[in-house]
């Protein structure tokens, strides 16, 4: 699986345990529920995706939770090395039973890079500085960038979380051998979505040309954390 993905592992529903990253076991599935309120303008452009969580334990299969995806993408000016989107997700019950996330090393909004930039081509940042992936593993970020090289040229990807979400700065895990990471707020332990306390999220994505800066990566971050989510009626 590669590019981004929002997924939770050690999930516990209605007494049972379930496992939302490793869909392959066939115990569990997130299916999307359809695409809506597309829309375009002359500075950003976006769309509403809904997904939903199955459980696959029990016949027949009982939804676990119901999650929005809201996507804007920014026109950005000529010159710039590099493009932006947000995301913002919005997780609730699907029913009057909570969903309790344990805590585990990795599960949260992920990402993965394609082949090309396994080996020695993967570089890594995080907000603190750190380019050591084994040193920045488990540890709290505000952003995280992770790049390679296409066709002879450095690039990379960006995730800039907002101070907003739930235990930011969020833990963060990066993989010691593979080109991927994800923000994980269970690392830091057990919790839960409620009917009454659904779980949001926010995120900017930056897609950059070059070498990662991160004078550069502060600025785009203190960019996005200084403005408030837009209010959403989910």
């Amino acid at each position: 699986l590669y590019a981004l993905w929002s997924a939770w592992t050690a999930t516990e529903f209605e007494s049972r345990k379930l496992n939302f990253w490793d869909v392959l076991q066939g115990t569990t599935q997130i299916r999307c529920a359809g695409v809506s309120g597309i829309w375009e303008g002359p500075v950003a452009a976006g769309f509403t995706a809904e997904n939903i969580f199955y459980d696959r334990t029990v016949s027949p299969e009982k939804p676990v939770l119901r999650e929005t995806w809201k996507v804007t993408a920014y026109v950005m000016p000529a010159g710039l090395a590099y493009n932006l989107f947000d995301v913002s997700l919005h997780q609730v019950c699907a029913s009057l039973s909570p969903v309790t996330l344990r805590q585990y090393r990795y599960g949260g909004f992920a990402m993965r890079y394609p082949d090309a930039f396994y080996g020695e081509a993967t570089r890594f940042m995080v907000s603190t500085g750190e380019s050591d992936r084994e040193k920045a593993n488990h540890t709290k970020q505000r952003w995280v960038y992770m790049g390679g090289q296409l066709d002879g040229t450095q690039g990379g990807v960006a995730i800039l979380s907002h101070p907003t979400n739930f235990r930011a700065p969020e833990m963060v895990r990066l993989h010691p051998q593979t080109p991927f990471f994800c923000f994980s707020p269970s690392s830091a332990g057990d919790w839960q979505i409620t009917p009454e306390k659904p779980y949001t999220a926010h995120y900017r994505v930056g897609v950059l040309d070059g070498p990662p800066e991160r004078d550069r990566l502060e600025r785009l971050w203190h960019a996005f954390a200084s403005v408030p989510p837009v209010a959403a009626s989910w």
